[in-house]
């Protein structure tokens, strides 16, 4: 009935078989020494005494058979405790370095910049045009968000420096993937700004000359994108209708 010790529990293990022999030797003790008094309580003719032998022989028989059937009952689920044991990659934590990026660049000038004709022509409105040299200046301003290399203008000095030009960005993560293959909503449209705030929408701009580009570098290795959007009025400051940034 002796507890087998696994590997650096060989001390504890010792203690548990002692302190379950010495239990089982009382026990056994207890019941002779019940049964013993027992006998002499009914020799005597003692309704008391033969009681209360009774009641010991029948705890000690109780506590013998707890603790060797518990020990074996524990031997038991010991050998089967390997069957339920975890794979240990169930417990590993992700700590791999993440995949290289792999950007794919994607132009969705065309598409977008339809959409936003739609709201702007049933708000009479001019459309907006696409310009290639102005996609690949918002290709070069993805490029930089992404840490890739390029360069974005500065919304700040767009009204100063007369470029009438403006960019917005947004970072897409796991969950917002889809919108890359889906048409702009038009609460997007009526509302783009990502940084919040009152400001004038240029998608919205009712000057007339204006352009837009929409471009996108998406990392589907990690699972995220860079959308950055472009508008410029062609015929220069003097025809923008404010000169207001998304900032």
């Amino acid at each position: 009935m002796n507890w087998q010790p696994q590997s650096g529990t060989e001390a504890i293990t010792g203690w548990i078989n002692q302190g379950v022999l010495f239990a089982l030797v009382l026990a056994v003790a207890a019941v002779v020494v019940c049964a013993a008094t027992w006998a002499v309580g009914s020799l005597a003719a003692n309704g008391a005494v033969v009681a209360r032998a009774r009641t010991g022989v029948a705890v000690s028989l109780a506590a013998a058979l707890l603790l060797g059937g518990g020990v074996t009952w524990v031997h038991w689920t010991d050998t089967q405790a390997a069957a339920f044991a975890g794979d240990p990659k169930d417990y590993g934590i992700e700590d791999a370095p993440q995949t290289p990026a792999q950007w794919e660049v994607l132009d969705l000038s065309e598409w977008w910049t339809g959409n936003i004709n739609t709201i702007r022509a049933r708000d009479g409105l001019p459309p907006l045009a696409t310009d290639g040299g102005l996609a690949e200046r918002a290709r070069s301003c993805a490029s930089s968000r992404a840490g890739q290399g390029g360069d974005c203008p500065r919304n700040y000095f767009s009204c100063r420096q007369d470029t009438g030009m403006v960019y917005a960005a947004w970072d897409y993560g796991p969950g917002d993937l889809d919108k890359l293959n889906q048409d702009l909503a038009e609460a997007f449209i009526r509302s783009p700004n990502p940084w919040g705030g009152d400001d004038t929408h240029r998608t919205l701009d009712p000057s007339t000359d204006m352009r837009s580009a929409w471009v996108a570098l998406r990392d589907n290795a990690n699972k995220k994108a860079v959308v950055v959007a472009l508008l410029e009025n062609r015929a220069g400051l003097a025809e923008w209708n404010e000169c207001g940034t998304f900032q």
